[in-house]
């Protein structure tokens, strides 16, 4: 019976040791790069449960790979320095501004092209229904107008986005020192990153803000 515990007990230990480096080795996964030739999400392969694995294009182009361990250390990297490079008063006040502005325009533009489809809608139903050589054409420029409308609109929305995110950006750039945890290391990469395409010679990596941050840097 003693031995039948103290086995049982092992085996105990041995599933809850599993089971944590298991949830900590999933935790490592901060995100799914692109495949640089097609742009397809990669696959995430591994050989062994408790590793973390490596990236391979899912459209099997063979050269494009690369450990989970080396894109993780490349881009907290990128991110850090992206970080330090940026100063409290242009993420706090600059940045704000001009994503403002950004949204105004969309806004306009939102409206103009909803005002354009209603107008087109009207012409449609107007039209005199033996010119079908016309109903085409109205037909084919509404759904233009309709596809442009539903761009703005996810632009419009990841812009309200970026607003609150920029507030969380400011309360981790707060930190003087720069020593964040690991959960705030893993937000700023949530935060910053907007896509990673891996290419056979190196990565690219897309930064939110970089655009309102070099527009600000050329003014």
């Amino acid at each position: 019976m003693n031995l039948f515990l103290e086995v049982k007990t092992k085996i105990d230990e041995f599933i809850t040791y599993y089971l944590e480096k298991l949830v900590d080795v999933n935790k490592q996964l901060l995100f799914t790069p692109l495949c640089g030739e097609c742009g397809n999400s990669m696959k995430h392969r591994k050989e062994d449960a408790l590793k973390q694995g490596y990236f391979v294009c899912s459209a099997n182009h063979k050269r494009i790979h690369i450990a989970v361990e080396e894109i993780n250390n490349l881009v907290t990297k990128t991110v850090l320095n992206y970080v330090q490079s940026l100063s409290i008063p242009l993420v706090k006040n600059v940045i704000p501004k001009q994503v403002s502005a950004a949204q105004k325009k969309l806004q306009n533009a939102l409206e103009s092209t909803a005002s354009k489809y209603l107008d087109a809608s009207l012409k449609l139903c107007t039209s005199d229904g033996k010119a079908k050589s016309l109903i085409s054409s109205y037909l084919e420029g509404i759904q233009v107008l309709k596809d442009k409308y539903n761009d703005l609109e996810k632009d419009l929305l990841f812009l309200q986005q970026l607003s609150g995110e920029v507030k969380d950006i400011t309360q981790l750039l707060s930190q003087l020192n720069f020593d964040f945890t690991e959960q705030e290391i893993q937000r700023l990469i949530e935060l910053f990153v907007a896509n990673i395409s891996v290419y056979k010679t190196h990565l690219h990596i897309d930064l939110f803000l970089s655009s309102f941050v070099k527009d600000f840097d050329a003014s």
